[in-house]
């Protein structure tokens, strides 16, 4: 009876791990155009811009934004981010985050630009998933 409660135990922790997991897809792919607008009225980049694999200062900043904004997400890790931006590794993406993080503590302009895409992505989920 024990072996049966424990095996019990471990598919609901599997179940809630998959289920889990599918939520943040899923919330990762409802946002991402939501999140990539929000960049992209900030800086002069196209969604496949962001998308790409270029290394320039230009495309890299608002790159690493989406990739903060995606992260502040619920449930939505590094390696879902990306898969999402052409196959990249967690650890990119995490050294991404931190530098964005790091650039914005000292360039007010910066900081200013990642504020408004916030405050752009609370308006777009404020006026309802369309």
């Amino acid at each position: 009876m024990r072996d049966l409660l424990d095996e019990s135990r471990v598919l609901a922790a599997e179940i809630e791990r998959i289920t889990s997991a599918h939520v943040a897809e899923s919330e990762l792919a409802d946002q991402l155009p939501r999140v990539m607008e929000a960049v992209c009225a900030q800086w002069p980049v196209t969604p496949d811009q962001l998308l790409a694999r270029r290394r320039k200062r230009s495309m890299t900043e608002p790159r690493y934004v989406c990739w903060l904004l995606l992260h502040e997400l619920p449930k939505v890790s590094f390696s879902m981010i990306g898969r999402t931006f052409s196959g990249r590794d967690h650890s990119t993406i995490q050294s991404g985050t931190e530098a964005i993080t790091t650039w914005a503590a000292v360039d007010r302009k910066l900081a200013a630009k990642i504020t408004t895409c916030r405050a752009a992505l609370r308006a777009s989920i404020g006026e309802g998933k369309s």
